[in-house]
């Protein structure tokens, strides 16, 4: 846990380097803490890593699939890589089970995702 703090405030003062090097030691120092593969996932996208973001938050949703802020990166970003197909399990997994209260907002976002027509 300890290295997954140094990479969220290393995220923070966007220092990408150092973030994705906290975050990958608190992957390996605790491989099922979905949390690092989030935040890893954050500063790979920051740094124009798109597929490598994707797959920190694939790991971090199949590891604790109550990672909202995981699956909401995930499913838009798979739909912002054109895998409409994809995504869609994943966007109606965020509908489904975000509370409304906190991802209101990103659950309308996401529901007019898998109500347009596939491109």
């Amino acid at each position: 846990m300890a290295w997954q703090n140094v990479g969220a405030v290393n995220l923070e003062a966007r220092n990408l380097g150092a973030a994705r090097e906290a975050f990958q030691r608190s992957v390996e120092a605790n491989p099922r803490w979905a949390a690092s593969y989030t935040g890893l996932g954050v500063a790979e996208l920051q740094d124009g890593n798109r597929r490598k973001a994707i797959d920190a938050w694939m790991k971090a949703v199949d590891l604790n699939p109550r990672d909202f802020d995981a699956l909401f990166n995930l499913a838009t970003e798979l739909v912002n890589d054109h895998r409409d197909d994809e995504a869609r399990p994943y966007l109606q997994r965020f509908v489904d089970t975000a509370p409304q209260p906190i991802y209101g907002r990103d659950i309308a976002r996401l529901r007019a995702l898998l109500e347009r027509p596939p491109r």
